[in-house]
């Protein structure tokens, strides 16, 4: 017995080794030694030979790497954008599979022979900007090619990993390893970056002018170098005396970009006169001139600090808040971002305390809890109300019909598209429901029912 574990851990050990080994790749009419190997698929090569392609100026000091951007546009003539370097043979080596195409180049690659040939990259993808788009928030980078997702039926499908604050363009921690996969299942990049909701911070942002334009070239160079399809800007709680200069750091953000044929997108609040920094700090109808859409964050209709239970979301203050917002946004500019979330309520009105609950934890809160549950017609959300008096307690839940429901709103309006906060907040099956829904077919997944599925039956009873 011990001999067949021992042998199974050697086989074992093997394999590992073998996945992750580093193989010397052969350059065709080049004879720089351990100039590229391979390792998990893909292809590391020595930083210079990105200069093949024409396009860029790789730059090595201090043990990084950077390149810089060859254009004819002044406003990246001086950017720097760093890259991510691997070590092997004491050698500095990127990630060429990756950055390949943005520097210029393509490759022939023969795996049995380990032979690579270089040559100059001829073809140019071509977005259908027609179609709907399907924005999904990934701020933990947790989306997964293997596992189910929307398909591209549902429209272009744009993911928004969080790359960070405007003061991290520099120092993403958003992997290339994750932008290539997404990319390879046909999706497009927009990662979003925030402003930490510091009033002060931001105050001193937007009324600089230097700032502003060196962070604009920074960001349209980033894009370039790592094949990003634009950016979601994601400034929120900002001062309303500021609204013009915001309105004129988003212009200065998007010229670049747009001359670089790159998607600038702006989150935004429903429209709430007596919410001065999270509402009147937009001016709307002036981003619109600007930016290729604005999403609207279909949330929180009843805030996390809020003393009284409510709904995150409901069908009627979405609805009424959709037809406010289309008087200052164009419908085809507009998108309606939808909560993968809800709030549960403890306490006495007035004295209520809230905690996030995702859709993906809901049938475990069922288990857990006894809820008696009914489905409000007018709010289009099942709402349950917990048994124990000793702990009084409301939910305004968030599943498949709820969301089906508020899905119909960009129908109804005929917005530009939809968008999720957030990917990992999702039950099983969630999205493929959901795609069924916004192509007009409702029927249930063949392989299983999903938990979404099981929850509305528990609360039909």
């Amino acid at each position: 017995m011990l001999k067949k574990i021992l042998g199974v851990a050697v086989l074992i050990l093997f394999f590992c080794i073998k996945a992750t080994a580093m193989d010397k790749i052969h350059v065709s009419n080049d004879k720089t030694e351990d100039a590229m190997f391979s390792r998990d698929g893909y292809i590391y090569a020595i930083p210079k030979w990105l200069e093949k392609g024409n396009q860029w100026k790789v730059i090595e000091k201090s043990g990084k790497v950077y390149v810089k951007v060859k254009q004819k546009d002044d406003v990246m003539t001086e950017q720097l954008v760093q890259i991510p370097t691997v070590l092997w043979k004491n050698k500095t080596y990127i990630n060429f599979t990756f950055f390949a195409p943005q520097a210029g180049l393509s490759y022939d690659y023969n795996e049995k022979h380990k032979e690579i040939t270089i040559k100059p990259k001829t073809d140019k993808q071509v977005k259908s900007k027609n179609r709907k788009v399907i924005f999904m928030w990934d701020p933990d980078c947790l989306f997964q090619s293997d596992e189910f997702y929307f398909t591209n039926k549902m429209g272009r499908r744009i993911l928004c990993p969080t790359w960070g604050s405007y003061q991290d363009i520099n120092d993403s921690k958003v992997s290339v390893e994750y932008l290539y996969l997404a990319k390879s299942q046909g999706m497009e990049i927009m990662p979003l970056v925030h402003n930490n909701f510091d009033i002060d911070e931001t105050k001193k942002l937007v009324k600089n002018n230097k700032k502003v334009k060196d962070l604009s070239a920074a960001m349209a160079a980033t894009a370039l170098v790592y094949n990003l399809d634009g950016w979601n800007i994601d400034f929120e709680n900002m001062d309303p005396a500021d609204k013009d200069c915001y309105t004129q750091f988003i212009r200065m953000i998007a010229e670049p970009l747009h001359r670089l044929n790159k998607t600038i997108s702006a989150d935004i609040t429903v429209y709430n006169p007596y919410s001065r920094t999270w509402s009147l700090c937009y001016d709307r109808k002036a981003l619109a001139d600007i930016v290729d859409y604005e999403i609207i964050m279909g949330y929180d209709q009843t805030y996390a600090a809020s003393v009284y239970s409510g709904s995150v979301s409901s069908y009627t203050w979405l609805d009424s808040s959709i037809q406010k917002l289309l008087t200052m946004v164009p419908k085809e500019k507009l998108v309606l971002g939808l909560p993968l979330y809800t709030r549960v309520w403890r306490g006495e009105e007035g004295k209520a305390k809230s905690a996030v609950l995702t859709i993906k934890y809901i049938p475990e809160f069922l288990q857990k809890h006894e809820i008696i549950t009914m489905w409000n017609q007018k709010d289009k959300q099942y709402v349950g109300i917990s048994k124990n008096k000793n702990n009084p307690g409301k939910v305004w839940f968030e599943e498949k019909r709820s969301l089906r429901e508020k899905m119909s709103l960009a129908k109804k309006y005929n917005l530009a598209g939809l968008a999720f906060w957030r990917y990992g907040f999702e039950s099983d099956n969630l999205f493929q429901q959901l795609e069924y829904s916004w192509l007009g077919d409702y029927r249930l997944p063949i392989k299983k029912k999903s938990t979404s599925y099981n929850i509305v039956q528990k609360l039909k009873k």
